[in-house]
């Protein structure tokens, strides 16, 4: 078909308990599947670039007081298959462009949210605020627990802009790209938002009791978008107001 752009994005979000009783699938899928990609990338005289979707999870819980901003060389946490694997391929990716001359390299995505987020077979979880969408769409009142803590929360539109920005760019200077809204926004501002379009939502301080829970530890602090500016000029900017707002009717 003469493809000239790969983004290989293909995943198993495990929980625990899948790591456990799964393990052997999930590297299949994450390592095995990314590595099925760049040989193809490699051996179709057509491909130019080749471009993989990682994952802030690499970074883990580093940083978690919610200061300052994590840059690409800042220090990794490799804390589970997920960000073992997302690690591994970037580190492929970076070889397979040495040995074969193409440009490949790995970008970094945040915490998305937004339209086509649906639960599946290798990721079962919805994040927050899906799960406050949902709430909203089905008309159905919940109760949320967490109000402070704080996610560089991404619109997936900016995500979409932003790839389309590194595929078209002049050129790649780095292996690897952080991709995220950049600044900290607390779950209380996205509960907020989606108040303002009518959810009904109560605060609690028991998380044991809420249908919308974030824990303290599920803080992160907001990746630096440097590298993708400098190469490509586009920033991601839309606010959590908007992001709502353009998501609602989306949630599957």
């Amino acid at each position: 078909a003469d493809v000239t752009h790969i983004i290989h994005g293909a995943a198993a979000t495990p929980s625990v308990e899948q790591e456990r009783e799964n393990t052997t699938g999930v590297v299949d899928v994450n390592l095995g599947g990314a590595v099925n990609a760049l040989n193809a990338a490699v051996t179709a005289p057509s491909v130019e670039r080749f471009l993989f979707l990682s994952s802030s999870g690499v970074y883990g819980l580093t940083g978690q007081s919610g200061q300052g901003e994590l840059a690409e060389e800042s220090p990794l946490a490799l804390d589970n298959l997920y960000a073992i694997t997302k690690r591994s391929v970037e580190l492929l990716t970076a070889r397979y462009a040495v040995l074969h001359g193409k440009p490949m390299a790995s970008v970094r995505l945040g915490p998305i949210y937004g339209p086509m987020e649906r639960p599946s077979a290798s990721r079962d979880r919805l994040s927050a605020p899906a799960q406050l969408l949902a709430a909203l769409q089905a008309g159905r009142a919940i109760t949320v627990a967490g109000a402070e803590v704080t996610r560089d929360w991404t619109y997936a539109g900016d995500v979409g802009e932003a790839l389309w920005a590194l595929l078209t760019a002049s050129t790649w200077r780095h292996p690897v790209y952080n991709m995220s809204y950049g600044r900290s926004v607390t779950l209380r501002r996205l509960v907020d938002a989606c108040v303002g379009h009518g959810l009904t939502a109560t605060w609690s301080d028991s998380p044991d009791r809420a249908d919308v829970v974030m824990q303290p530890q599920q803080t992160r602090t907001p990746m630096a978008n440097r590298r993708l500016f400098e190469d490509t000029g586009y920033r991601p900017s839309t606010n959590p107001e908007d992001g709502i707002a353009h998501s609602i009717g989306t949630v599957e």
